[in-house]
Protein backbone atom coordinates (compact mmCIF):
# COMPACT_ATOMS: atom_id res chain seq x y z
CA UNK A 1 0.00 0.00 0.00
CA UNK A 2 1.28 3.47 -1.08
CA UNK A 3 2.44 5.79 1.58
CA UNK A 4 0.89 9.10 0.01
CA UNK A 5 -2.27 10.27 -1.80
CA UNK A 6 -1.63 10.70 -5.77
CA UNK A 7 -5.68 11.03 -6.62
CA UNK A 8 -6.33 14.50 -5.91
CA UNK A 9 -7.93 16.62 -8.72
CA UNK A 10 -6.33 19.85 -8.29
CA UNK A 11 -7.45 23.33 -9.75
CA UNK A 12 -7.01 27.27 -9.43
CA UNK A 13 -10.03 29.05 -11.15
CA UNK A 14 -9.24 32.59 -13.14
CA UNK A 15 -10.59 34.34 -10.01
CA UNK A 16 -8.14 32.60 -7.72
CA UNK A 17 -9.78 30.09 -5.48
CA UNK A 18 -8.36 26.56 -5.43
CA UNK A 19 -10.32 23.41 -5.68
CA UNK A 20 -9.21 19.93 -4.38
CA UNK A 21 -11.26 17.02 -5.32
CA UNK A 22 -10.81 13.65 -4.09
CA UNK A 23 -13.33 11.26 -5.98
CA UNK A 24 -14.14 8.18 -4.00
CA UNK A 25 -16.67 5.34 -5.49
CA UNK A 26 -16.51 3.92 -1.93
CA UNK A 27 -19.09 6.17 -0.40
CA UNK A 28 -22.69 7.21 -1.62
CA UNK A 29 -22.14 10.56 -0.03
CA UNK A 30 -19.90 13.54 -0.63
CA UNK A 31 -18.54 16.48 1.98
CA UNK A 32 -18.20 19.81 0.27
CA UNK A 33 -16.26 22.62 2.28
CA UNK A 34 -15.37 25.96 2.07
CA UNK A 35 -12.03 27.12 3.52
CA UNK A 36 -10.94 30.53 4.23
CA UNK A 37 -7.42 31.57 5.59
CA UNK A 38 -8.82 33.80 8.04
CA UNK A 39 -9.19 33.54 11.96
CA UNK A 40 -9.23 35.56 14.68
CA UNK A 41 -5.34 35.87 14.82
CA UNK A 42 -5.91 38.38 11.70
CA UNK A 43 -8.03 40.84 14.24
CA UNK A 44 -6.96 43.94 15.19
CA UNK A 45 -7.75 44.55 18.63
CA UNK A 46 -10.98 46.91 18.17
CA UNK A 47 -12.11 43.71 15.97
CA UNK A 48 -11.62 40.97 18.37
CA UNK A 49 -14.12 38.36 17.94
CA UNK A 50 -15.13 39.38 14.32
CA UNK A 51 -14.41 36.33 12.29
CA UNK A 52 -16.31 34.13 15.01
CA UNK A 53 -19.45 36.67 14.56
CA UNK A 54 -19.04 36.65 10.98
CA UNK A 55 -20.08 32.98 11.33
CA UNK A 56 -23.01 33.37 13.12
CA UNK A 57 -23.90 36.54 10.26
CA UNK A 58 -23.35 33.98 7.29
CA UNK A 59 -26.01 31.83 8.30
CA UNK A 60 -28.37 34.82 8.37
CA UNK A 61 -29.29 35.39 4.59
CA UNK A 62 -27.93 35.45 1.20
CA UNK A 63 -28.27 36.54 -1.86
CA UNK A 64 -30.30 33.59 -3.44
CA UNK A 65 -31.35 31.69 0.55
CA UNK A 66 -33.44 33.80 2.89
CA UNK A 67 -32.91 33.33 6.82
CA UNK A 68 -34.11 29.90 8.01
CA UNK A 69 -33.82 28.48 4.51
CA UNK A 70 -30.90 26.72 3.70
CA UNK A 71 -30.44 25.14 6.99
CA UNK A 72 -34.21 23.85 6.37
CA UNK A 73 -33.45 22.38 2.58
CA UNK A 74 -29.85 21.31 3.68
CA UNK A 75 -31.44 18.94 7.03
CA UNK A 76 -35.17 18.23 4.14
CA UNK A 77 -32.73 16.26 2.19
CA UNK A 78 -31.05 14.38 4.66
CA UNK A 79 -28.02 16.60 5.25
CA UNK A 80 -25.76 18.49 7.75
CA UNK A 81 -24.54 22.06 7.60
CA UNK A 82 -22.42 23.59 10.02
CA UNK A 83 -18.90 26.20 10.38
CA UNK A 84 -16.21 26.51 12.84
CA UNK A 85 -14.29 29.58 13.01
CA UNK A 86 -10.44 29.20 14.99
CA UNK A 87 -7.22 31.38 15.12
CA UNK A 88 -6.06 30.63 11.71
CA UNK A 89 -9.29 29.61 9.41
CA UNK A 90 -13.20 29.49 9.29
CA UNK A 91 -14.83 26.55 7.24
CA UNK A 92 -18.35 25.85 6.07
CA UNK A 93 -19.44 22.37 5.32
CA UNK A 94 -22.30 20.38 3.88
CA UNK A 95 -22.32 16.58 4.33
CA UNK A 96 -25.15 15.43 2.02
CA UNK A 97 -26.17 12.28 -0.46
CA UNK A 98 -24.56 12.31 -3.89
CA UNK A 99 -27.95 13.19 -5.70
CA UNK A 100 -28.00 16.23 -4.02
CA UNK A 101 -24.24 17.62 -4.45
CA UNK A 102 -25.27 20.15 -6.60
CA UNK A 103 -28.18 21.63 -4.24
CA UNK A 104 -25.37 21.78 -1.57
CA UNK A 105 -22.61 23.57 -4.08
CA UNK A 106 -25.02 25.66 -4.62
CA UNK A 107 -25.88 27.20 -0.73
CA UNK A 108 -22.18 27.13 0.38
CA UNK A 109 -21.50 29.43 -2.86
CA UNK A 110 -24.39 31.94 -2.20
CA UNK A 111 -23.81 31.40 1.47
CA UNK A 112 -20.10 31.84 1.39
CA UNK A 113 -19.51 34.41 -1.08
CA UNK A 114 -22.87 36.06 -1.37
CA UNK A 115 -23.87 36.86 2.48
CA UNK A 116 -25.89 39.97 2.96
CA UNK A 117 -25.22 41.60 6.81
CA UNK A 118 -28.58 43.17 7.48
CA UNK A 119 -28.07 45.49 10.36
CA UNK A 120 -31.22 43.74 11.74
CA UNK A 121 -29.36 40.33 12.28
CA UNK A 122 -26.47 42.47 13.15
CA UNK A 123 -28.09 43.32 16.21
CA UNK A 124 -30.23 40.11 16.42
CA UNK A 125 -26.83 38.20 16.72
CA UNK A 126 -25.15 40.43 19.35
CA UNK A 127 -26.71 38.93 22.69
CA UNK A 128 -26.61 35.13 21.50
CA UNK A 129 -22.62 35.56 21.04
CA UNK A 130 -22.30 37.64 23.95
CA UNK A 131 -24.12 34.70 25.87
CA UNK A 132 -21.99 32.07 24.74
CA UNK A 133 -19.01 34.33 25.37
CA UNK A 134 -20.57 34.55 29.34
CA UNK A 135 -21.19 30.86 29.15
CA UNK A 136 -17.35 30.39 28.39
CA UNK A 137 -16.76 33.02 31.11
CA UNK A 138 -18.57 30.26 33.83
CA UNK A 139 -16.38 27.62 33.42
CA UNK A 140 -13.18 27.22 34.77
CA UNK A 141 -11.74 25.13 32.34
CA UNK A 142 -12.42 27.63 29.38
CA UNK A 143 -11.43 30.58 31.86
CA UNK A 144 -7.97 28.14 32.74
CA UNK A 145 -7.01 28.16 29.10
CA UNK A 146 -7.45 31.31 28.29
CA UNK A 147 -5.49 32.74 30.83
CA UNK A 148 -2.73 30.27 29.75
CA UNK A 149 -2.58 31.40 26.05
CA UNK A 150 -2.45 35.28 27.82
CA UNK A 151 0.74 33.44 29.66
CA UNK A 152 2.03 31.40 26.81
CA UNK A 153 1.80 34.46 23.93
CA UNK A 154 3.30 38.32 24.95
CA UNK A 155 2.65 39.78 21.57
CA UNK A 156 1.17 36.86 18.98
CA UNK A 157 -2.51 37.81 18.60
CA UNK A 158 -3.20 33.85 19.45
CA UNK A 159 -3.08 35.18 23.03
CA UNK A 160 -6.64 36.42 22.59
CA UNK A 161 -9.97 34.42 22.67
CA UNK A 162 -11.17 33.65 19.41
CA UNK A 163 -14.90 34.88 20.48
CA UNK A 164 -13.58 37.99 21.39
CA UNK A 165 -14.81 40.39 24.27
CA UNK A 166 -18.03 42.07 24.92
CA UNK A 167 -17.01 45.91 24.42
CA UNK A 168 -15.70 44.49 21.06
CA UNK A 169 -18.80 42.70 19.98
CA UNK A 170 -20.90 45.47 21.18
CA UNK A 171 -19.30 47.89 19.49
CA UNK A 172 -19.39 45.69 15.83
CA UNK A 173 -20.96 48.13 13.22
CA UNK A 174 -22.29 47.14 9.65
CA UNK A 175 -19.29 48.79 7.75
CA UNK A 176 -16.86 47.03 9.73
CA UNK A 177 -18.47 43.61 9.52
CA UNK A 178 -18.29 44.56 5.69
CA UNK A 179 -14.75 46.05 5.44
CA UNK A 180 -13.43 42.46 7.18
CA UNK A 181 -15.92 40.02 5.34
CA UNK A 182 -14.77 42.15 1.41
CA UNK A 183 -11.16 41.83 2.57
CA UNK A 184 -11.35 38.19 3.42
CA UNK A 185 -13.83 35.78 2.31
CA UNK A 186 -12.55 35.95 -1.01
CA UNK A 187 -12.09 33.32 -3.98
CA UNK A 188 -8.37 34.40 -3.80
CA UNK A 189 -8.67 34.02 -0.24
CA UNK A 190 -10.83 30.59 -0.39
CA UNK A 191 -10.23 26.50 -0.76
CA UNK A 192 -13.30 24.51 -1.75
CA UNK A 193 -12.29 20.87 -0.33
CA UNK A 194 -14.50 18.00 -1.74
CA UNK A 195 -14.36 14.51 -0.54
CA UNK A 196 -16.93 12.09 -1.87
CA UNK A 197 -18.91 10.56 -4.78
CA UNK A 198 -18.03 12.98 -7.64
CA UNK A 199 -17.76 12.51 -11.50
CA UNK A 200 -16.63 14.49 -13.72
CA UNK A 201 -20.00 16.37 -14.80
CA UNK A 202 -20.30 17.39 -11.30
CA UNK A 203 -16.44 18.81 -11.64
CA UNK A 204 -17.86 21.01 -14.54
CA UNK A 205 -20.30 22.83 -12.04
CA UNK A 206 -18.39 23.20 -9.56
CA UNK A 207 -15.62 25.38 -11.64
CA UNK A 208 -18.71 26.93 -13.36
CA UNK A 209 -20.34 28.25 -9.82
CA UNK A 210 -16.97 29.28 -7.75
CA UNK A 211 -15.62 30.86 -10.78
CA UNK A 212 -18.38 33.72 -10.90
CA UNK A 213 -17.68 36.07 -7.85
CA UNK A 214 -14.45 38.12 -9.35
CA UNK A 215 -10.92 38.84 -7.77
CA UNK A 216 -10.49 41.45 -5.22
CA UNK A 217 -7.60 42.19 -3.45
CA UNK A 218 -6.81 40.75 0.65
CA UNK A 219 -5.79 42.67 3.54
CA UNK A 220 -2.22 42.67 4.33
CA UNK A 221 -1.27 40.92 7.23
CA UNK A 222 -1.52 42.40 10.94
CA UNK A 223 -0.22 39.14 12.50
CA UNK A 224 3.15 40.61 14.95
CA UNK A 225 5.35 37.28 15.57
CA UNK A 226 6.48 36.34 18.86
CA UNK A 227 9.74 36.32 20.33
CA UNK A 228 10.98 33.00 21.62
CA UNK A 229 10.83 32.21 24.87
CA UNK A 230 14.16 32.94 27.07
CA UNK A 231 12.94 31.66 30.60
CA UNK A 232 10.02 29.81 32.65
CA UNK A 233 6.95 31.45 33.01
CA UNK A 234 5.34 30.37 35.63
CA UNK A 235 1.61 31.44 37.43
CA UNK A 236 -0.31 30.26 39.67
CA UNK A 237 -4.59 31.23 39.96
CA UNK A 238 -7.20 30.63 42.62
CA UNK A 239 -10.77 29.53 41.48
CA UNK A 240 -13.39 28.92 44.15
CA UNK A 241 -15.25 26.96 41.74
CA UNK A 242 -12.62 24.30 41.38
CA UNK A 243 -11.99 21.45 43.66
CA UNK A 244 -9.05 19.91 41.73
CA UNK A 245 -6.07 21.29 40.42
CA UNK A 246 -5.65 22.10 36.89
CA UNK A 247 -1.77 22.02 35.34
CA UNK A 248 -0.71 22.55 31.95
CA UNK A 249 3.12 23.35 31.12
CA UNK A 250 3.99 23.83 27.36
CA UNK A 251 6.96 24.75 25.25
CA UNK A 252 7.26 26.40 21.42
CA UNK A 253 6.80 23.92 19.05
CA UNK A 254 7.44 23.52 15.44
CA UNK A 255 4.63 25.10 12.51
CA UNK A 256 2.60 22.76 11.26
CA UNK A 257 4.38 21.07 7.80
CA UNK A 258 7.75 22.02 8.67
CA UNK A 259 10.02 18.75 8.47
CA UNK A 260 10.91 18.05 11.98
CA UNK A 261 6.94 18.82 12.91
CA UNK A 262 7.04 14.93 12.31
CA UNK A 263 9.29 13.92 14.83
CA UNK A 264 7.30 15.85 16.83
CA UNK A 265 3.73 14.21 16.13
CA UNK A 266 5.86 10.58 16.75
CA UNK A 267 7.26 11.84 20.06
CA UNK A 268 3.96 13.30 20.95
CA UNK A 269 2.10 9.76 20.51
CA UNK A 270 4.25 7.81 22.16
CA UNK A 271 4.19 10.16 25.04
CA UNK A 272 0.44 10.62 25.44
CA UNK A 273 -1.44 8.65 22.73
CA UNK A 274 -3.97 6.20 25.01
CA UNK A 275 -3.45 3.63 27.26
CA UNK A 276 -0.06 2.67 25.77
CA UNK A 277 1.48 5.65 26.10
CA UNK A 278 4.09 7.20 28.72
CA UNK A 279 1.61 9.26 30.65
CA UNK A 280 -1.30 6.87 30.64
CA UNK A 281 1.28 4.73 32.21
CA UNK A 282 3.37 6.52 34.60
CA UNK A 283 1.38 8.75 35.72
CA UNK A 284 -2.22 8.42 35.52
CA UNK A 285 -2.53 4.69 36.19
CA UNK A 286 0.45 5.49 39.18
CA UNK A 287 -2.16 8.07 40.85
CA UNK A 288 -0.40 11.38 40.49
CA UNK A 289 -3.62 12.77 37.79
CA UNK A 290 -7.26 12.03 37.44
CA UNK A 291 -7.01 12.99 33.81
CA UNK A 292 -4.94 14.19 31.09
CA UNK A 293 -4.34 15.89 27.59
CA UNK A 294 -1.89 16.80 25.39
CA UNK A 295 -1.93 19.07 22.23
CA UNK A 296 0.07 21.26 19.58
CA UNK A 297 -2.12 24.48 18.16
CA UNK A 298 -1.67 23.23 14.76
CA UNK A 299 -0.30 26.50 14.17
CA UNK A 300 1.90 27.40 11.11
CA UNK A 301 3.69 30.33 12.93
CA UNK A 302 4.37 30.71 16.31
CA UNK A 303 2.78 26.76 17.51
CA UNK A 304 2.68 25.58 20.81
CA UNK A 305 2.80 22.30 22.42
CA UNK A 306 0.75 22.03 25.98
CA UNK A 307 0.36 18.80 28.47
CA UNK A 308 -2.75 19.67 30.89
CA UNK A 309 -3.71 17.47 34.07
CA UNK A 310 -6.21 17.14 36.57
CA UNK A 311 -4.56 16.38 39.78
CA UNK A 312 -4.35 17.27 43.36
CA UNK A 313 -2.59 19.93 44.65
CA UNK A 314 -0.52 18.02 47.35
CA UNK A 315 0.68 16.03 43.98
CA UNK A 316 2.12 18.53 41.84
CA UNK A 317 5.52 18.56 42.47
CA UNK A 318 5.54 14.66 41.84
CA UNK A 319 3.93 15.27 38.97
CA UNK A 320 5.54 17.52 37.33
CA UNK A 321 9.33 15.67 38.25
CA UNK A 322 7.25 12.56 36.12
CA UNK A 323 6.81 14.38 33.21
CA UNK A 324 10.25 15.30 33.05
CA UNK A 325 11.91 11.98 34.05
CA UNK A 326 9.26 10.63 30.90
CA UNK A 327 10.45 13.22 28.92
CA UNK A 328 14.33 11.72 29.42
CA UNK A 329 13.12 8.41 28.74
CA UNK A 330 11.88 9.47 25.09
CA UNK A 331 15.21 9.89 24.38
CA UNK A 332 16.95 7.04 25.51
CA UNK A 333 13.84 4.76 23.37
CA UNK A 334 14.79 2.18 21.35
CA UNK A 335 14.78 2.37 17.40
CA UNK A 336 11.68 -0.83 17.81
CA UNK A 337 9.75 1.46 20.15
CA UNK A 338 9.71 3.93 18.10
CA UNK A 339 8.36 2.27 14.48
CA UNK A 340 5.44 0.99 16.47
CA UNK A 341 4.52 4.07 17.52
CA UNK A 342 4.70 4.91 13.67
CA UNK A 343 2.71 2.22 12.64
CA UNK A 344 -0.41 3.28 14.97
CA UNK A 345 -0.07 6.58 13.59
CA UNK A 346 -0.43 5.61 9.84
CA UNK A 347 -2.82 3.28 10.68
CA UNK A 348 -5.27 5.37 12.47
CA UNK A 349 -4.83 8.01 9.77
CA UNK A 350 -5.59 5.33 7.39
CA UNK A 351 -9.37 4.98 8.71
CA UNK A 352 -9.73 8.62 9.67
CA UNK A 353 -9.36 9.15 6.07
CA UNK A 354 -12.05 6.45 5.61
CA UNK A 355 -14.37 9.28 6.17
CA UNK A 356 -15.13 11.95 3.74
CA UNK A 357 -15.64 14.72 6.22
CA UNK A 358 -12.88 13.87 8.08
CA UNK A 359 -10.90 13.84 4.13
CA UNK A 360 -12.12 17.08 3.42
CA UNK A 361 -11.41 18.76 6.29
CA UNK A 362 -7.73 17.26 6.37
CA UNK A 363 -7.73 18.97 2.73
CA UNK A 364 -8.90 21.96 3.55
CA UNK A 365 -6.31 22.54 6.33
CA UNK A 366 -3.72 21.56 4.22
CA UNK A 367 -4.51 24.23 1.39
CA UNK A 368 -5.73 27.31 3.54
CA UNK A 369 -3.60 27.35 6.55
CA UNK A 370 -0.73 25.39 5.74
CA UNK A 371 -0.20 26.38 2.11
CA UNK A 372 1.15 23.25 1.03
CA UNK A 373 -1.20 20.10 0.10
CA UNK A 374 1.90 18.13 1.02
CA UNK A 375 1.29 17.60 4.02
CA UNK A 376 -2.02 15.81 3.01
CA UNK A 377 -0.80 13.92 0.22
CA UNK A 378 2.61 12.66 2.36
CA UNK A 379 2.16 13.00 6.16
CA UNK A 380 1.90 8.99 6.25
CA UNK A 381 5.29 8.85 4.11
CA UNK A 382 7.09 11.63 6.28
CA UNK A 383 5.57 10.02 9.48
CA UNK A 384 7.49 6.75 8.21
CA UNK A 385 10.58 8.67 7.42
CA UNK A 386 10.90 9.60 11.37
CA UNK A 387 13.77 7.75 13.31
CA UNK A 388 15.10 8.30 16.84
CA UNK A 389 17.91 10.94 15.58
CA UNK A 390 14.86 13.16 13.97
CA UNK A 391 12.99 12.96 17.44
CA UNK A 392 16.28 13.93 19.49
CA UNK A 393 16.73 16.96 16.88
CA UNK A 394 13.07 17.91 17.91
CA UNK A 395 13.65 17.68 21.60
CA UNK A 396 16.92 19.27 21.49
CA UNK A 397 15.30 22.12 19.66
CA UNK A 398 12.21 22.67 21.49
CA UNK A 399 11.93 20.51 24.59
CA UNK A 400 14.05 22.02 27.58
CA UNK A 401 14.23 22.10 31.31
CA UNK A 402 15.05 25.76 31.69
CA UNK A 403 12.72 27.39 29.29
CA UNK A 404 8.66 26.65 29.43
CA UNK A 405 5.53 27.70 30.55
CA UNK A 406 3.03 26.63 33.26
CA UNK A 407 0.17 27.75 34.97
CA UNK A 408 -1.27 25.85 38.06
CA UNK A 409 -5.05 26.94 39.09
CA UNK A 410 -5.97 25.63 42.30
CA UNK A 411 -8.71 25.64 44.70
CA UNK A 412 -8.67 28.35 47.24
CA UNK A 413 -8.82 25.54 50.37
CA UNK A 414 -5.40 24.54 48.98
CA UNK A 415 -2.61 25.35 50.98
Amino acid sequence: MKNYISDIVENTLSNGAKVFVRPRKDVESVSVQVWFSVGSSYEDYKEKGIAHFLEHMLFNGSERYDYGELDYIVESLGGYVNAATSKDYTFYYISIAKPYLRKALDILESLTLRAELEEDFIQKEKPIVIEELKRGEDSPMNRFHEYYDRLFYKVSNYMYPIIGFEETIKNFTKPMLEEFYNSYYQPSNMTLSISGNVDDIDMDFVYDLFSQKPKNNIRKSIYVPEPPKKFIRSETLEDPMINRTYYAIGWDAPSIGEKIYYAFVVFDHILSAGKTSMIYNNIIQKGLAYSYSCFDGSHKIDNNYTMFFITDYNKLSDLKSKVFELLEKISNMKEEDIQKAKDKIINQEDFVLENPESEAELMGFSSAVIKDMSYFKYFKSNIQSIDKNGILRFMERYISKDVYAELTMKSKENV
